[in-house]
């Protein structure tokens, strides 16, 4: 099983771009660093508005629930491994394309939501 890098020159800078930041609630950036197959590793950011970042790493594949390290609240980890669940199901039915895994998933998450 060999390992794709997905990550792009654009991917690059855009997890430094300081727009990332929403104006309010929070913004989640996973960014798609390698997989094989039925496995994917990404990046994730999460953005909230005050300016905080967090920084962690998925491990997701289509049969396991997904491998989070990220240090936050419960509720905001509850809903990262929500939206990686979300993400290996979307890859698992394009599995049979040339590249099913996303290369770039953002979600905002409004504010009193878990930001």
């Amino acid at each position: 099983m060999a390992m794709n890098s997905g990550m792009t020159p654009l991917m690059g800078r855009l997890r430094d771009h300081d727009d990332m930041h929403p104006s309010s609630g929070l913004r989640i950036l996973f960014e798609l660093k390698s997989y094989a197959e039925e496995r994917a590793e990404y990046a994730i950011f999460v953005f909230h508005a005050g300016g905080e970042r967090l920084e962690g790493s998925a491990t997701l594949t289509f049969s396991e629930p997904p491998e989070l390290s990220l240090d936050g609240e419960q509720e905001l980890t509850d809903y990262v491994a929500r939206v990686g669940k979300v993400i290996s199901r979307n890859a698992k039915s394009a599995a049979e394309m040339p590249h099913p895994w996303s290369r770039r998933v953002v979600r905002w998450r409004g504010p009193g939501r878990g930001s």
